[in-house]
């Protein structure tokens, strides 16, 4: 019988590996362990990169998600016949080769033995949804214990050939080799408004360079009514402080907008007029100070839009700002391989490409 998703543990406390990743997505996916039936994932992450509580805690359970894609469709359920291994190694995340067997440090633990791993059927990610849906959520054998200082994992898959899924992605986090300078992330697949059909209320930024402390950062809001009054809101850590006294990704149905979600509040607003085609623009720029370096600042549009709702305004998606730093750079690496007679990568390691794990304690 396989090993079927369960529902959270009562006693489970989540923590994210990089750090605060937990409610919001990152910005790449990889192909293990899910969407690939065949093949091994070794991931080295640095402590810095680690939750503090792996080092003080038994960790007795991991969960992988879904990239956040919004252009992704549904994926179906699938099988995987999988084993998981972890391990503590003084090795740095740059120090890790093309060999698989080689990178294994001493003493490496098989956390959850080889079986076969029912991944439930996930929907598409909506309009509410920051984060893709979980698509292993996996109790080990026994709690493990972390010596540290630096993590080793082993994900392995086996099947007699390699069948590669549309969907399933892993989320993930990669990092430019030339400096871990920030990422903007999306929070949500859209928002609410008349125009648009299922594209409704897009924002996106309009730069493909990270943003910056004391750096304008430009963004748009696509498929608003044309030429109405709107603004651009930003909150700095909505997810401790609540934009407007509501959760973060609330669906704003209890204040008259029902099929809208709260991504940001008023911590900054800046008025803007969408054009004759319906783009509303704008620049946000967040003062250079050594306290917001790697803060979270969340942005969001509204427009006017009468008879939509009762409030008579459509709002966009989202999106997360982490300016200047996240953490990672080349404090986490990746080694991939998908051939089943084959312990040496195809390719170098990825160097600052990691994949979301969610530790539970």
């Amino acid at each position: 019988m396989g090993l079927l998703c369960g529902g959270l543990l009562a006693q489970t406390r989540w923590e994210s590996s990089p750090p605060r990743f937990e409610r919001v997505p990152g910005n790449a996916g990889l192909s293990m362990p899910v969407r690939w039936s065949l093949g091994r994932m070794q991931v080295l992450i640095e402590a810095s990169v680690l939750p503090a509580t792996l080092r003080t805690t038994p960790l007795h359970r991991v969960r992988l998600r879904r990239a956040p894609f919004a252009t992704d469709p549904a994926a179906p359920a699938r099988a995987i016949d999988c084993e998981l291994s972890f391990g503590s190694t003084t090795a740095t995340a740059r120090q890790i080769t093309r060999d698989m067997v080689a990178n294994q440090p001493s003493g490496v633990v098989v956390v959850a033995a080889r079986r076969t791993y029912n991944v439930p059927a996930t929907p598409a990610l909506g309009g509410g949804d920051a984060v893709g849906a979980d698509l292993v959520d996996l109790p080990l054998d026994a709690p493990f214990s972390f010596a540290g200082p630096n993590l080793f994992v082993d994900w392995q898959n086996f099947a007699p050939s390699l069948v590669v899924s549309a969907g399933h992605w892993v989320d993930a986090v990669q990092i430019d080799l030339m400096g871990d300078l920030g990422l903007a992330l999306p929070l949500g697949a859209h928002g609410c408004g008349s125009v648009g059909g299922t594209s409704t209320m897009i924002l996106a930024p309009e730069t493909s360079a990270p943003p910056t402390l004391g750096v304008a950062f430009p963004v748009a809001v696509r498929n608003t009514l044309p030429s109405v009054p709107g603004l651009l809101m930003a909150s700095l850590e909505p997810l401790q402080r609540n934009p407007l006294g509501l959760p973060f990704g609330q669906e704003l149905g209890v204040i008259g907008m029902p099929g809208c979600w709260l991504w940001a509040g008023f911590d900054l607003a800046l008025p803007a007029t969408s054009t004759p085609l319906g783009v509303l623009r704008g620049s946000l720029t967040l003062p250079n100070l050594v306290a917001l370096r790697s803060s979270q600042v969340s942005v969001q549009g509204v427009s006017l839009d009468p008879g939509l709702n009762g409030l008579g305004w459509a709002v966009s998606s989202g999106l997360m700002l982490r300016p200047d730093f996240v953490g990672v750079f080349d404090r986490a690496s990746t080694v991939l391989e998908y051939r089943a007679s084959s312990t040496i990568s195809p390719w170098l390691p990825f160097v600052g490409l990691t994949p979301v794990i969610l530790f539970g304690f």
